[in-house]
């Protein structure tokens, strides 16, 4: 969860090197050695303010049981373990230098994600050595530093807690962080609730209104599988996508002109080329031969996440109850794979029953079907043990349903 803070801290930025306090921040002495995490440029944690916490993020593990010969089947066939708060976000701005009040977005990540912080700058890193990073649909990467002495100082600890109470312990010596251009911290996740501004003729013309959360799911839904296909193109995979990941510039749906969306949270991406020996031996034992066919065996996990991403998003945003337990990825899950056993025109059948989801019906109904045919299709990308049938991100922009 999210916490809004006022108060600010400041890591830096005297360059007479005098430590001094300045309302309730801190400014200690800049420290002009670099440490060896970085990727972009080579910050140090004296060269930020921060202003607010946005937000934490945690991750959780999925275990599916049916992949194991020993299971009670009075067991669920998967179960989820949700960590603890692994991940810090700040609005932040630097000090000095020629990028001097730039606003900012700072990534710590705490101990136990230390080694998703180093996967996310090493999927950077590969990123920004083939593209020019501005013209990628990626949340944009300034640079990276690692916790120092700072962080250990007494004044620092009594600073970090008058100004963050709510935010925990204060970061340590050795930690990663990653430093984003200020990109806002809005994502698809936070549309199915959030208050649309009042539009004045909608009582006159209701159809209106659900035609604009239409257009806007319907963009998104191009938007972030043009971002797949980028990534896919260049060898790269997410592996963990959700809504929470799609981060977009606006929620508002009057607002679809200007839409804009990136991916972001790579903890868990990779190169196909780098991955381990195990998980490519994985792919090849499965049937995939050449590296084609193993990068299309990993680009499998991205389409299935994606299309559960689009349920909940889907059904969230036009149930007439709004988002709850019911319309989560992993409700839907249960349903799909565990109650209808991947029948989609089973699952339609069921939800089509209840009232409270005939808008997202509907819509996914549009030209006979499409929509369904779509996530279907997604949904069913790992079906094939080789999974070489499973649609690329490209074929999908194809469909019917996207250019309706």
């Amino acid at each position: 969860m999210a916490h809004l803070l006022g108060s600010r801290l400041e890591l830096g930025g005297r360059l007479d090197s005098r430590p001094c306090f300045i309302g309730s921040g801190l400014v200690v002495r800049r420290n002009s050695r670099r440490t060896v995490c970085h990727v972009g440029i080579g910050f140090t944690a004296s060269d930020f303010e921060i202003l607010r916490q946005v937000g934490q993020q945690g991750y959780y593990e999925v275990t599916e049981w049916e992949y194991y010969e020993r299971r009670d089947p009075t067991e669920p066939r998967r179960t989820i373990e949700t960590s603890k708060p692994a991940i810090r976000l700040y609005d932040g701005k630097i000090l000095a230098g020629p990028l001097r009040n730039t606003r900012v977005m700072l990534k710590e990540f705490l101990e136990p994600a230390y080694e998703i912080g180093i996967r996310e700058a090493e999927v950077y890193k590969g990123l920004l050595d083939i593209e020019n990073q501005r013209n990628i649909p990626v949340s944009e990467l300034l640079g990276s530093f690692c916790g120092d002495n700072t962080f250990q100082k007494p004044e620092f600890e009594l600073a970090w807690r008058r100004s963050f109470p709510r935010a925990g312990d204060p970061p340590r010596k050795g930690s990663p962080w990653l430093v984003f251009t200020w990109e806002g911290n809005l994502t698809t996740s936070g549309f199915a609730s959030f208050a649309q501004p009042v539009n004045f003729t909608d009582r006159f013309f209701p159809a209106q209104k659900v035609e604009r959360r239409r257009r806007y799911l319907r963009k998104v839904m191009a938007l972030a599988l043009e971002a797949v296909a980028f990534l896919h193109s260049r060898g790269f995979i997410h592996r963990s996508l959700g809504p929470a990941s799609l981060s977009v510039n606006t929620l508002d749906e009057n607002l679809v002109n200007v839409l804009d969306l990136k991916i972001r949270d790579f903890g868990f991406g990779s190169s196909v080329s780098l991955l381990e020996d195990k998980e490519v031996k994985k792919a090849r034992e499965s049937g995939a031969s050449s590296p084609a066919e193993v990068s299309r065996y990993f680009f499998a996990d991205d389409i299935y996440a994606l299309g559960y991403a689009f349920m909940e998003i889907i059904f969230g945003s036009l149930s007439e109850s709004g988002p709850g337990p019911q319309t989560t990825q992993e409700a839907l899950k249960r349903l799909f794979e565990d109650v209808y056993e991947r029948n989609v025109a089973n699952l339609r059948e069921y939800i089509s029953a209840d009232e409270n989801y005939s808008e997202a019906v509907q819509f996914l109904d549009q030209d006979s079907f499409a929509g369904w045919n779509l996530i279907s299709a997604m949904l069913s990308s790992l079906k094939d043990i080789d999974r070489q049938s499973a649609p690329m991100a490209s074929e999908l922009l194809e469909s019917s349903f996207m250019k309706l």
